[in-house]
Formats: structure tokens, sequence, C-alpha cells
């Protein structure tokens, strides 16, 4: 069959695309002649390909190709998959066509947060429970394709981001945002980190999990927080025998609540509350029992209603709850 027996053009004229699209091109018959039972086409089976960049059919630029012959309107179907701008090879071997007049585009496709890979900025992955932890996207489209920084990018709800312990325990984060596009064509975000300890962060949109997640990093405590830090009676009373041993907890936290490790100088004094004067005690001891935790000790002796204050004189503030109250009464005698 003569070439110019049979024309192709782009449906309503429309040759670009975004990837996932369906691209159709008509099929159009010039020469009526050609529909007679002795034309080439009723002779022979019609079978159009189509060569993209040297590739036949299907390949890793296009699928989903298909030919439809009935009718009058005659096209061929395909979904552009790879981004870029590409001449279409359009062949007939039964009937001699080969046609190279039409060429087409494609962009990116939507986001497809399985495709999308999460990292660390910088490869970073140790933080300090109040500082901002950075994290760089990927973004891809259902074919693979990158979303780079030429489009919009996605809102800042977009993607959800989540930390946990290894074994499952939610963690807290603060403050989860986009930063958008950076100058390397990173899609970024940020979060602060709250509770310490080893987290995995995990990063997903509408319950599907982006490459990379979880990720694990690591969130040390902040800086000792006087007022964050608490008191705890060692063996959860406040009455205590007149010659023995009061001891309290005294757990060293930050900000957030983190147990921050180290032997912090507390100062604390025992207040009377009959008179509101401190009494003098010659055996205060603190000493460091675990990790962020001290234990304070001395020996009660006076019987009364008394205030534990513990505070550090030089900031001129107290732990949480600020006081402690304690009773220490007269045993039986025998």
């Amino acid at each position: 069959m003569p070439l110019h027996s049979v024309a192709f053009g782009w449906l309503d004229d429309k040759n670009a695309f975004q990837a996932g699209d369906t691209a159709i091109i008509k099929i159009k018959i010039l020469d009526d002649s050609c529909r007679s039972r002795n034309s080439s086409f009723s002779k022979k089976p019609m079978n159009f390909s189509l060569i993209i960049n040297g590739k036949k059919g299907n390949s890793s630029y296009i699928s989903g190709v298909h030919q439809y012959l009935d009718g009058d309107l005659w096209n061929i179907s395909f979904t552009p998959i790879r981004v870029g701008q590409f001449p279409v090879v359009i062949t007939d071997e039964n009937i001699g066509i080969l046609d190279s007049s039409l060429h087409f585009t494609v962009t990116t496709g939507h986001i497809y947060p399985p495709a999308c890979m999460v990292s660390w900025m910088n490869f970073f992955m140790e933080f300090v429970a109040g500082t901002k932890a950075y994290l760089f996207l990927v973004l891809k489209d259902a074919f693979g394709n990158n979303i780079s920084s030429e489009t919009d990018g996605p809102s800042g709800d977009f993607f959800m981001v989540s930390a946990s312990y290894e074994n499952g325990s939610t963690a807290d984060l603060l403050d989860v945002k986009s930063n958008g596009w950076n100058e390397l064509g990173y899609f970024g975000m940020e979060f602060v980190p709250k509770t310490a300890g080893n987290l995995l962060l995990h990063v997903h949109c509408n319950n599907r999990t982006l490459r990379g997640s979880p990720l694990p990093f690591i969130v040390k405590p902040g800086l000792m927080n006087i007022t964050s830090s608490q008191g705890e009676w060692k063996y959860r009373t406040n009455f205590f025998q007149v010659f023995s041993k009061l001891e309290i907890f005294i757990y060293q936290k930050d900000q957030f609540g983190n147990l921050v490790p180290g032997f912090y100088p507390f100062d604390a004094r025992v207040v009377e509350k009959a008179t509101n004067l401190s009494i003098p005690i010659a055996d205060l001891f603190f000493e460091e029992v675990a990790q962020g935790t001290q234990l304070l000790s001395f020996v009660v002796s006076e019987p009364g209603e008394f205030m534990l204050i513990i505070f550090d004189a030089k900031l001129h503030e107290s732990i949480w709850n600020m006081t402690y109250d304690f009773s220490v009464f007269i045993g039986l005698s025998s």
C-alpha cells in the first residue's frame, strides 16, 4: 500500500502527556480504494507497530500498545511512561508502511509514595532532643521518573512522619513540616525530636511507606532542666520514724522529661512547717545510683511536719513540685 494512502495524527492534536496518560494516534485512510477487497488492507492482516528510540512495541518508553481497526475510527493507543521528548516511527511490514512524522512529550506523573525514597540530610542520624532534624526525599511517580523542583511540591501534610521505639511504642516528635525543594532538587522536611533513645522514623502517605523507611536514628537528652527534674520517695512513703533514714530519688531531666546522665550538683534544705524555719541537716548526702538518677538521703532527727526543698542555689530554681512534704513520728516504746 502506498504511504500517501494513509495518514497519522494525534487525537485532538494532543501530543503532550503526563506519564500514565493514554495517548491516541488517529489512522486516517486517504484513498477510499484502499478499502476494497482487492486492496492491501483486505488481502493482508494489518499489524501496526510503534518504535520509540529504536525500541519496538512495549518498552521502557511506552506500554499498553493497542490498535483499533474496527469501523471508521481507526487508532493506535498506548501509555507513555518515560519522561522526555520522543519521535514515533509507525510501521506495518505487511503493507509497507513507515511513518516518522509524529513526536510527543511526556512529563512526570503523580507522586507515588512506594517509589519515593527518604533519607537523612547529609546522612546525619544523631540528634539532641529539642534540635531540628532534616530529611530529604527523592520524589518519583509510579514509573520511576524523578519529580523535580520544576513542578509544584506536595502540600505540607502530604507525607506523614512519626517515630517509635524499636519495640513499637510511640516516641514524640514536634513541629513536623515541609521545607520544599532545595538547591540540589530534593524535597526537604524537618522535625524536632522530643523523646530520647534509639528510635525509628516512619515516613508514609495514605498508609503507603516510602523506600528507606523506617529510618533508624538516635536522640540524646538535652540540657538538664531544674524545673523539669523531679523527686520520688524511695519507698513510696513520706512517713518516717525519728532517727530513721529519709531517702528520695532525684530524676535529672531535660525540658522534655528525658533522663539526663551525669551528676548534677543539687542543693537541699528542710523547713519545719510549724515555724517556717530551716533546720540544719548534718548528714545530707547525694549519690548517683543510675544514669540520670541521684539518691538524696539523711537521718531525720526531730518529730514533726516538714518540707524538703531540692533546688539550685545559683539559678534560684527548684525541681518540679517545688516542695516534698514529709512527717516524722516517734516510734512506740517497748
